[in-house]
């Protein structure tokens, strides 16, 4: 089931415009970019995302997006809105896994390995950055892949941006590391 949802939901994620598929379009994206005087280069990192996303958040952003694009009906299934949010909700629950020889039943986020988790993480991700980023004008720029950003922003804005893409949920912990040298490390590219 969560892959049949995937094939149904999955392309309603690459209309973001802070999407980035791999690291050759995050090239391609950032190849004509400049530091601008004032600003710093900085990755950020959601830190278990998959088994931390908000749950019931995160299908309320589902659900809005379901209903602003009409792109996944023309799949050939029955479904409606309300089927497919609850079939996602059905994927999210009852999922138990082990660890050294005791089973364990996951409370909250998706489970990790599930066709679904990875779709459902970056339309959390997509939540935050349609709520958060738009309004704060330090930050020159934005690219993302899953749970890895990308971003320039005003020097004296970090710590403040940091801290309210912190608060923006209480699951989700974000961590940062500041360009060294004049270079940052993101998706295996030295910028």
């Amino acid at each position: 089931m969560a892959c049949f949802l995937n094939k149904i939901v999955k392309p309603l994620t690459f209309k973001s415009p802070y999407f980035i598929s791999d690291s050759k379009d995050f090239v391609s994206k950032i190849k004509d970019k400049k530091l601008k005087r004032g600003c710093s280069l900085v990755s950020l990192d959601a830190v278990s995302l998959f088994t931390k996303v908000p749950i019931q958040l995160t299908l309320e952003y589902i659900k809005d997006k379901l209903s602003q694009d009409d792109a996944w009906k023309i799949d050939k299934h029955k479904l409606d809105l309300q089927d497919i949010i609850m079939l996602v909700e059905i994927c999210l629950e009852g999922n138990y896994f082990q660890w050294e020889g005791v089973y364990y039943e996951q409370l909250e986020g998706s489970a990790m390995g599930s066709p679904i988790s990875s779709i459902f993480a970056e339309f959390f991700m997509q939540r935050l950055e349609f709520q958060m980023i738009n309004t704060m004008t330090s930050i020159k720029l934005w690219y993302r892949y899953v749970d890895d950003v990308y971003r320039m922003v005003s020097t004296n804005d970090i710590d403040r941006i940091l801290a309210k893409l912190n608060d923006f949920n209480q699951s989700i912990f974000v961590t940062h590391e500041i360009m060294s040298n004049n270079s940052l490390l993101f998706l295996d590219n030295l910028v």
